[in-house]
């Protein structure tokens, strides 16, 4: 939820697209509906790699984001916003992954 505010907050001011979020948010409500719903039914779902990356990737770079990409500003480097576009996109992927994996548990039940 703390990270999800950040996102909002960051498109809000104009520091990231506002596509971020929505894709971010969209991607934890899915995956944890996914969870749930396997935990449920007595299934634990780890974190896949995809995921852990992503989050590594958001993290650094709502920090960057979040100071002006310094001390990485001073050579010319431009992380902050690649990070979050790299997260933005291992979101989708780890989302997909995650309901590929676990389908036959929505399939099972129709």
């Amino acid at each position: 939820i703390l990270v999800n505010g950040v996102l909002i907050i960051l498109a809000y001011n104009h520091d990231i697209s506002v596509i971020v979020p929505v894709i971010i948010v969209t991607r934890d409500i899915v995956v944890d509906s996914i969870k749930m719903v396997s935990g449920g039914k007595g299934k634990v779902i780890g974190a896949s790699m995809a995921g852990k990356i992503k989050t590594a990737c958001m993290m650094v770079g709502i920090t960057l984001v979040l100071f002006s990409n310094i001390p990485l500003e001073f050579f010319g480097i431009a992380l902050d916003q690649g990070l979050v576009l790299i997260a933005t996109c291992l979101s989708i992927y780890s989302g997909i992954q995650y309901y590929l994996v676990n389908r036959e548990m929505f399939l099972g039940n129709m």
